[in-house]
């Protein structure tokens, strides 16, 4: 029968714990960069006014909302039109 390969590369983890762990990594690995990287948006959340910071971040988090109320809405549609096949226990 076909066979499935394992995917070639590894699946994409979008968690926080997943977040938080690698930038704890990266934190280990270049240290230097890491802290460059905290020390400039120190700086830019320190320096930018708190007005331009909320509007950006308001214009952003509302042009983002329709597109993934729409994307769940297709997904779960797609769930409920197409229900999982049946596994069945592989041949040994």
């Amino acid at each position: 029968m076909n066979e499935q390969s394992p995917p070639a590369t590894a699946p994409l983890n979008f968690s926080v714990r997943g977040v938080w762990d690698e930038m704890k990594d990266f934190a280990h690995r270049e240290p230097l960069t890491a802290i460059a990287a905290v020390a400039t948006v120190g700086l830019l959340l320190k320096l930018l006014p708190n007005r331009w910071l909320v509007t950006t971040g308001s214009v952003v988090g509302a042009a983002l909302v329709r597109p993934a109320i729409l994307s769940l809405a297709v997904t779960k549609a797609m769930e409920m039109c197409f229900p999982p096949a049946p596994q069945q226990p592989p041949e040994s």
